[in-house]
């Protein structure tokens, strides 16, 4: 890695990612909206799992694609290689040594299986950061018991305990969003940064080993806690520490309120015209608030029956009530936030069309944002990556092509 950068912080910093789905395309999406050259290593023709997930779209060529592959992997390049033919495995190699960090989501052991393991990168590379995600983790930090199982985001969920945190009952439900893959993808950025900066101090490079179990159960820290203090089973209810908390219905939708905490309570009281509860000996501390959490949510539904979101807003921000409208995907395609912090991004090309998604919640003051670039087409970038990377002839590339080990549509000529 080089100290000088012009720009973004990343920008010297090259990443060959065999990645697929979900978790790590989000790892080394964030890294390259931070200037990060990502390279995606793809599978010749259908490319990467993730390209065949719904809902699907048709392009101005007529093509129908996934969504599901559009939300994470702009500002990327790719380059389509045969892993288990020896020259793909070679060219997989010599893109190691050019490149600061490996990133890979597969099962534990399939890379090392295809020889192009973490062992096998330190050969050619020994200061090469690794960067895994998967269930369960690999062996050669910590061994787990599980880590030959199966595991999705929902099954992280399911380990980690997630799935009674949404849940007004004894029923477990998945949180809705895809919460282990999301924070594994953000733990995994964290984990890169560190071992950048560890080999900037040592000159060493190391394995980042990410786990999603792990990371669903640091998202799961609350329960862990109130168990360990009071020895019992929360659902979402009970894992409030004051009230009123939560969503309530307005005429014209929901708002969120924070009403109990105790600088805000009296603030509350005289916001919904009930001061009368101050001098309430029940409900005196939060968790006397908390405890009566029924009686204090038909007070405040009973309070905003007739008035509009806006309206109950518009008083709670008077007296200074934390409280918030409970926005859906159009309020969020319309949230002044939204578009003055460049949270919603858009690109467009003959191969994406025009899209819209989630842009970078890492906001630096020196930091001019990366204007985004569609995601690549499966091997789009193979010609330019083998020819400027690894100075291999056009005509050796047309070859390597012509054998399947490498692959790019030929439209793409």
């Amino acid at each position: 890695m080089n100290n000088k950068t012009n720009n973004l912080p990343f920008e010297n910093v090259t990443i060959l990612a065999a990645e697929h789905f979900e978790t790590a395309p989000i790892c080394t999406c964030m890294l390259a909206e931070l200037g990060a050259n990502v390279i995606r290593v793809e599978k010749p023709g259908s490319g990467e799992g993730g390209r065949a997930m719904g809902p699907v779209f048709e392009n101005k060529r007529g093509e129908k694609l996934s969504s599901f592959y559009f939300r994470f992997n702009h500002n990327k390049k790719s380059v389509a290689i045969d892993l288990k033919h020896p020259k793909g495995k070679e060219l997989f190699l010599k893109l190691a040594e050019l490149s600061d960090v490996v990133v890979e989501n597969f099962r534990p052991g399939v890379m090392t299986k295809l020889g192009l393991g973490y062992e096998k990168l330190k050969q050619v590379k020994p200061d090469i950061i690794y960067a895994t995600v998967t269930g369960f983790g690999h062996s050669d930090i910590y061994q787990s018991p599980y880590v030959d199982r199966p595991a999705f985001d929902l099954l992280a969920q399911a380990y980690s305990g997630l799935m009674y945190t949404v849940s007004n009952t004894d029923e477990p439900t998945w949180v809705g969003l895809p919460a282990g893959d999301h924070y594994g993808g953000i733990m995994a950025v964290i984990g890169i940064i560190s071992a950048l900066y560890y080999r900037e101090l040592t000159g060493k490079g190391q394995h980042v080993d990410i786990a999603m179990y792990d990371c669903a159960l640091h998202l799961n820290e609350r329960r862990v806690n109130i168990y360990d203090v009071l020895g019992v089973k929360t659902n979402k209810m009970t894992n409030i520490g004051s009230a009123p908390y939560g969503p309530y219905k307005a005429k014209d939708g929901y708002i969120a309120i924070s009403g109990g905490q105790p600088p805000v309570w009296p603030r509350f009281c005289k916001a919904v015209g009930r001061e009368d509860l101050l001098e309430d000996v029940t409900l005196k501390t939060t968790q006397d608030r908390a405890k009566n959490y029924p009686r204090l949510r038909k007070i405040v539904e009973e309070w905003l029956k007739d008035k509009t979101r806006e309206e109950a807003l518009e008083i709670f921000y008077k007296y200074e009530v934390p409280a918030a409208p409970v926005h859906d995907e159009i309020d969020l395609f319309n949230c002044p936030h939204v578009k003055a912090r460049k949270m919603i991004i858009e690109y467009e090309s003959d191969y994406s069309g025009k899209r819209r998604v989630v842009g970078n919640p890492v906001k630096l003051s020196l930091m001019k944002e990366k204007e985004p670039t569609p995601p690549p087409d499966v091997g789009e970038n193979t010609r330019e990556i083998l020819k400027d990377m690894l100075n291999i002839p056009l005509p050796e590339i047309e070859r390597l092509k012509d054998e399947g080990i490498v692959f790019w549509k030929s439209e793409q000529e």
